[in-house]
This record gives C-alpha cells, sequence and structure tokens, in this order.
C-alpha cells in the first residue's frame, strides 16, 4: 500500500515534534508540511479552512485541550456545528501534549534525569501537566542541564525554560514510546487508533 499523504496542523513545536513521532511510528503516512505553530487561537482560525481542503488531502490537526471541559464541547466549539470532513482527523490532548510525554514514566523519568516514583500514574488526571512537569524537574531532577533548559531562569515572569520545547522535543523525537505511554493516557490511545485505522477517502478515488 502506498503511504498516504499528511499535511500536520500544531498549536506549537512541542506537538509537532510529538505528532511527527506518531505518525513514524505508524509507517503508514507520507508526512508533509507542518502548519500552525502559532498558538491555539490561530489553529482555531483556521480550521474552517483545513475542513474545506481536506476534500482533496487528509489533514490531522492536534490541539490540547487545555480549559474546554470536555473533548466533545470543545469539538463543538471549534467547529460550531459544522460537519468534520472524513479526511480532517482531529486529536485532542487531555489536558495538553505534556500529558502525553508524561505517560511514558520510565522513559521520561530517566531522560529527566528524575525517580520514577516521582511520575505520575494518570497524566490526563493532572489540570496542568506542563505545569506538573516543569515542577517534578525543580523539585526532583539531578540534571543541571534539564533544570537549565527546562526551568525558567531566577528573577523571570516567564512560566517555563526558553528551550521547554526543543528539550522536551527532542525526546518526542529519540526516547519516547508512544506503545507505553498509551497504556497510561486513554486520549493518547484514541488518538493513535485513529491513526492505525485512518484511510482517506476521495471522490474519484477507486
Amino acid at each position: 500500500m502506498n503511504p498516504i499523504p499528511i499535511t500536520l496542523a500544531v498549536e506549537d513545536a512541542l506537538s509537532g515534534h510529538v505528532l511527527n513521532r506518531l505518525l513514524k511510528v505508524n509507517q503508514k503516512y507520507a508526512i508533509g508540511v507542518t502548519l500552525g505553530l502559532k498558538g491555539n487561537g490561530y489553529l482555531k482560525s483556521t480550521l474552517r479552512g483545513l475542513n474545506q481542503a481536506a476534500q482533496g488531502s487528509a489533514y490531522v490537526v492536534l490541539t490540547d485541550l487545555d480549559r474546554a471541559p470536555c473533548a466533545p464541547a470543545l469539538v463543538q466549539d471549534w467547529f460550531g456545528g459544522a460537519s468534520k470532513h472524513p479526511n480532517l482527523l482531529f486529536r485532542i490532548a487531555v489536558h495538553e501534549v505534556e500529558s502525553w510525554l508524561l505517560a511514558d514514566r520510565t522513559g521520561l523519568a530517566q531522560y529527566l534525569s528524575i525517580h520514577e516514583k516521582w511520575m505520575p500514574t494518570k497524566p490526563e488526571d493532572i489540570p496542568n501537566p506542563k505545569h506538573a512537569l516543569i515542577d517534578l524537574v525543580r523539585t526532583h531532577s539531578t540534571s543541571p542541564t534539564i533544570k537549565a533548559r527546562l526551568l525558567p531562569k531566577l528573577g523571570s515572569t516567564a512560566r517555563q525554560g526558553r528551550e521547554h520545547n526543543a528539550c522536551l522535543g527532542e525526546f518526542a523525537d529519540g526516547k519516547w514510546e508512544p506503545s507505553v505511554a498509551r497504556k497510561n493516557s486513554p486520549s493518547l490511545d484514541k488518538a493513535m487508533r485513529c491513526f492505525e485505522s485512518f484511510r482517506p477517502i476521495f471522490h474519484g478515488a477507486v
């Protein structure tokens, strides 16, 4: 079977790393360009156009649940009652994409130089996984390099280090095991099952 060409749309660079890794694990996609990378609001504003473009090409959109009460409410808000085209895959990380990384407890603990006993067992129950991950590093990491990359500098008003996305993106690219993480993350498992079963439908295709 020929690989499925697919275009990615994400909120930020870290989500791009995660989505690329998931599609490469599946080994049936020809990954094209990555759109978005300008935050939640911009991604939402482009959704209508992506949904229309899906008539002729496959797209996958990855966003975070963030403060939405549930995934169906977010879908309703973003699509505004419009029908989602079958060639547009729309996946939601609960509550943030960092929770999917936290779900690989052993791999991320090793990467962050943290004892595995401190890693959360149910990352999707954490309202703010990004902040929880940063707190784990601040409190339990034994690596000065990891702390320098992920923690904001003293006196800074930033909530995360300047290399947050780059550092965790490196983990997602090389050390993260989605097949392990999906066991601890229902929303990741649903996303992976969606990617495994997806077959685009185009008018005129045989």
